[in-house]
């Protein structure tokens, strides 16, 4: 098994797992296929982002399974300093004792350490790559029924083998925030 702390590529969020521990909020991701199903658990919407929540619920009213997705947030960069510090505890865990990785969606936890685990960045080069990334934000889901060349032109999208990944940019949280309430008025028109 290898888990990855990297800053993975909003388009390859479908592709894995993803895992928190009680060391950082920093997800550390799997990849590896993979299957969508609609939650059995109220619990999973806790786990979803504010902007992306209604879209989710719509999504799901329809039993479209979701992917894995976030909606992007605008942090300060002591925000992110703070973070980077609780990744570098966890590296050191995983490097010594070795830590407990739980899926927020399915509850399921997995025990991992590795002797030569490193981080991919130190810490500017981690602040500085926050800079863009965290503007970014995606919500996917399973496409069996032609969403993806309905919504094509309308909005930043792509389809990954039968995913549709909605993307999203924007430079502050309200940016973002009207970003997906827009993608959500879109849905529901759809829907």
């Amino acid at each position: 098994m290898k888990i990855s702390v990297d800053l993975i590529p909003h388009t390859d969020f479908h592709k894995g797992l993803w895992l928190q521990s009680n060391q950082s909020p920093w997800y550390f991701f799997y990849n590896s296929p993979r299957e969508y199903t609609l939650p059995k658990d109220s619990k999973f919407y806790k786990t979803v982002d504010d902007d992306l929540l209604d879209i989710v619920k719509l999504l799901h009213s329809k039993k479209i399974p979701t992917t894995p997705s976030c909606s992007g947030h605008i942090m300060s960069r002591k925000h992110y300093s703070d973070l980077y510090n609780t990744i570098n505890v966890a590296k050191d865990n995983i490097v010594n004792d070795g830590i407990i990785l739980k899926n927020p969606e399915t509850g399921r936890r997995f025990f991992y350490k590795h002797k030569n685990y490193n981080l991919p960045w130190s810490k500017n080069e981690f602040l500085n790559n926050m800079e863009e990334y965290q503007k970014k934000g995606v919500i996917g889901f399973v496409d069996n029924n032609g969403v993806y060349d309905e919504l094509k032109g309308r909005l930043p999208i792509k389809h990954d083998n039968g995913i549709t990944l909605i993307l999203s940019k924007g430079n502050s949280q309200d940016g973002i925030s009207k970003n997906w309430k827009d993608v959500y008025k879109l849905l529901n028109k759809y829907f």
